[in-house]
C-alpha cells in the first residue's frame, strides 16, 4: 500500500514536470513564431521599398521580385548607381567597393540589405 502511493506520487510529479516542460516549450515556440512573422513582415516591407526604387529610377511600374539587371534595358550603369545611391538614402547604409557588385537583383539586393 506504501509503495503504491509513493508510486502515484511519483507518477504524479513526473507528470507535472513533464507538463512544465510542454508548457515552457510551447512558449519558447510561440516568441519564436511571432519573431519570426515580424522579420517577414519587415523583409516584405524592405522588398516592396526596394521595388518602389527601382521603378522609380528605372521609369516603369512594376518589377518582379525575381528581376535581374540583365532583364531590363533601362538598368544601364548610370541606374545601377542611381539604385545604389537610394538604397544607401533609404535604407541608412553604406556600400562599399567590396560589395557594390552584388546589387544586380532584386534578391541579392534584398539580401545584402538585410545581412
Amino acid at each position: 500500500m506504501i509503495n503504491e502511493n509513493m508510486d502515484r506520487v511519483a507518477r504524479y510529479k513526473r507528470t507535472r514536470v513533464r507538463k512544465k516542460n510542454v508548457k515552457a516549450r510551447m512558449t519558447t515556440i510561440w516568441y519564436l513564431i511571432v519573431s519570426l512573422n515580424n522579420k517577414m513582415k519587415e523583409d516584405l516591407n524592405k522588398l516592396k521599398k526596394i521595388k518602389e526604387i527601382i521603378c522609380e529610377v528605372l521609369n516603369i511600374d512594376e518589377i518582379d521580385d525575381s528581376a535581374k539587371q540583365e532583364d531590363y534595358i533601362e538598368w544601364d550603369s548610370l541606374a545601377y548607381l542611381s539604385i545604389i545611391s537610394e538604397l544607401e538614402d533609404q535604407f541608412n547604409i553604406d556600400i562599399s567597393s567590396k560589395n557594390i557588385n552584388n546589387f544586380d537583383s532584386v534578391q541579392n539586393i534584398l539580401t545584402n540589405i538585410t545581412q
